[in-house]
């Protein structure tokens, strides 16, 4: 089958008030496809940082026409509750109720937590989102940031 993989990650300016996303792409060989950094003006709670990125992750996906995902992240307690049956009415919980209907709406759609160091790739692109002043997209190769991990 032609399932995708998506890793994502949030990393947190404080003192800014910023957030950057980090999203990696593969295809059903582990081979890259897609990568995506987005620096956003944020509250700087780390809950909501990684609930926002694996909405941007989800979207992202579906944007490049992704129909059968599995999402991963090293955020325990984002991934739990994207799996979870309970609703949750905070700003947090309504955008983890926008990532479950997004994933509803794939033929396939699972979140699984990894752990922090086999997310290193997302965690780097989501670092260097801070330094970008727009959302940056690459198709064709690989940003400088992760060459040192591939």
């Amino acid at each position: 089958m032609n399932d995708y993989k998506a890793n994502w990650d949030a990393s947190v300016d404080r003192l800014s008030c910023r957030v950057g996303i980090g999203v990696v792409v593969r295809n059903w060989e582990g081979k890259i496809i897609a990568t995506l950094r987005a620096p956003r003006k944020l509250f700087p709670d780390p809950k909501l940082a990684e609930s926002v990125a694996a909405l941007r992750a989800v979207l992202f996906c579906k944007n490049l026409g992704i129909t059968r995902l599995i999402l991963e992240g090293d955020a325990l307690s984002v991934v739990k509750d994207i799996n979870s049956e309970t609703v949750d009415w905070s700003s947090t919980g309504l955008i983890i109720q926008d990532i479950k209907e997004e994933l509803k709406s794939l033929s396939l759609g699972s979140v699984h937590f990894i752990s922090r160091l086999s997310n290193c790739i997302a965690h780097c692109l989501a670092k260097d989102a801070l330094k970008l002043s727009e959302e940056s997209i690459s198709m064709e190769g690989v940003p400088p940031c992760i060459h040192h991990l591939i």
